[in-house]
């Protein structure tokens, strides 16, 4: 610290790359280069690392000559992760207390390949390794259109069509007790769920579907459920159940 240099043994994350910052709505004039799916507006900067732009300055290079610098596959991601974790262990070997270090991988690493980078870490002797896989925090579904975005839920209708769970709960040391659970369906998508014991609600163990219906103020302001024989369980009124 006294020498102005760092006192972790991370490598750097990158010598030159793009952040995003969120725009607020005080932040008058403030230039905007994108929205993303929730509405929200970000800025993006270009930020540099200092050692590199004193390389640019003194060698007269620019952004476009980084394979030149001194910093080409010395950046996190394109480091050797098998060489990182061998560096930690050492490290550790004269620290009292745990080292950990942060990998970072590519988009497209594999399952098979993170479980070995923390089979070896365990192998070395590292107390604690952490990975990052790029596009894996919050900011990713502003890459990548997601297949459910919807984040607030349309008006209830009167009735729901519903699918019909069963569960078994262990609740003490060698006792169970059985819940059913009701998914109401808005479009085909989960909306509701109801649950309780099934000794509460006396449905044929062949019934999976059924329809969850609100009642008005004036009968409660509860719902009903509503089911038929397995052929047609939405079209049968006639078997009803407090839910």
């Amino acid at each position: 610290m006294m020498t102005q240099t760092t006192s972790g043994i991370e490598p750097l994350y990158k010598a030159l790359y793009t952040r995003s910052k969120k725009i607020n709505p005080n932040d008058h004039g403030a230039r905007v280069d994108r929205v993303d799916n929730e509405g929200v507006a970000w800025q993006d900067y270009t930020v540099s690392e200092h050692g590199f732009r004193k390389w640019k300055e003194v060698t007269g290079k620019t952004d476009d000559d980084f394979e030149e610098s001194p910093y080409h596959m010395a950046e996190a991601e394109s480091m050797d992760w098998q060489q990182r974790v061998r560096l930690q262990a050492a490290a550790g070997q004269y620290a009292d207390h745990a080292i950990s270090s942060t990998l970072n991988l590519p988009e497209t690493v594999t399952v098979e390949e993170v479980e070995k980078i923390y089979t070896e870490a365990w192998k070395a002797g590292c107390k604690g390794i952490t990975i990052y896989r790029e596009g894996s925090r919050e900011d990713a579904p502003i890459k990548k259109k997601s297949a459910f975005v919807q984040h607030n839920a349309p008006k209830r209708l009167e009735k729901l069509a519903c699918d019909i769970h069963r569960s078994r709960v262990k609740i003490g040391e060698k006792e169970y007790t059985d819940w059913m659970i009701l998914v109401g369906l808005y479009d085909g998508k989960p909306y509701e769920i109801f649950g309780g014991f099934s000794e509460n609600i006396e449905i044929p163990k062949k019934i999976t579907q059924g329809v969850i219906v609100k009642r008005s103020f004036k009968d409660g302001g509860k719902y009903d459920l509503w089911y038929g024989d397995e052929d047609d369980p939405l079209q049968d009124q006639e078997h009803r159940e407090d839910v």
